[in-house]
């Protein structure tokens, strides 16, 4: 059975740990607009939140002696809920944010068509937590269409609740 970090403690009538998922660090600098590409032979539809709030990031390349993995916590969400509830069961913040090169990094393993740590059912999201380019949280949907991965961006105070049998993710920390 898989654990959660001792200082990680969640409602187990709100979120069901499903289990850790580790992602190696891209090497250099993170350059959204050059990772997150479209077009008809892209394997990504990013919708205009998504390409306005992110596709002028770039991550700094990792610090020499900085762990080159991160680990994720994915957990099924057990109740529709909105973000404000999802970030502060996760432990605020610092702990729900996910570097959006950690999230490149899963969607380029996994195809949609594959099993994997991402969900890949057009019913439901994988949903992560990242910080746009002027650093405000958002929330990141992204779930398996048609032509690929959909990425949506969406802000944390939105009005639209997460469903029941989606997936959220963190980094361990």
């Amino acid at each position: 059975m898989e654990r959660l970090p001792r200082n990680v403690i969640l409602d187990p009538s709100f979120l069901q740990l499903l289990g850790t998922t580790v992602v190696p660090q891209v090497a250099g600098d993170f350059v959204a607009r050059e990772r997150f590409l479209e077009g008809e032979d892209s394997r990504f539809v990013l919708d205009d939140n998504f390409k306005a709030w992110f596709l002028g990031k770039v991550e700094p390349a990792i610090q020499a002696g900085s762990a080159s993995e991160k680990s994720l916590i994915s957990c099924l969400l057990l109740k529709g809920t909105f973000d404000p509830n999802l970030i502060k069961e996760i432990g605020e913040e610092e702990r729900a944010k996910t570097f959006l090169s950690v999230i490149w990094t899963l969607l380029e393993r996994q195809n949609v068509d594959e099993d994997g740590a991402l969900l890949t059912t057009r019913e439901y999201a994988n949903i992560f937590f990242a910080y746009d380019v002027r650093e405000v949280l958002r929330s990141v949907g992204v779930s398996h269409g048609f032509k690929g991965w959909h990425i949506n961006a969406f802000p944390t105070t939105h009005v639209k609740a997460w469903a029941q049998g989606n997936r959220v993710f963190f980094e361990e920390r």
